[in-house]
């Protein structure tokens, strides 16, 4: 429509995470990297059969993040404003991206719910 261009990448996890109920079976996370014309620079978190702890409205949630053998860093972090609560937007992208670009492993930390 004529807003501009919408950049991605995206990577998926190579270990699974198994939850008990009510999440389900072993599943995979996906790490987007967006940038929109609109909503601007986003890194985002997306298990699908979970219910992250962070929502739109609170400040206070943080997320663990440690980049090959690095130090863990802490980012904020809140639930997107359709409340969809198996995805979560990390706030540092500036700082976490150039980090990645020579990264062989990360690790991401998150509270769910149960």
């Amino acid at each position: 429509m004529g807003r501009g261009t919408v950049k991605y990448a995206e990577i998926q996890s190579t270990n699974t995470v198994t939850f008990g109920w009510p999440y389900g079976g072993p599943q995979r996370a996906t790490l987007w990297l967006r940038i929109h014309p609109t909503y601007g620079k986003s890194l985002i978190l997306f298990l699908p059969k979970t219910h992250f702890l962070c929502h739109t409205f609170d400040d206070s949630c943080r997320v663990t993040v440690r980049v090959d053998d690095g130090k863990p860093q802490t980012f904020r972090a809140s639930g997107p404003d359709d409340h969809a609560v198996p995805t979560l937007f990390i706030r540092g992208y500036d700082v976490l991206v150039p980090q990645l670009k020579t990264a062989r492993t990360l690790r991401i930390e998150a509270n769910f719910y149960q």
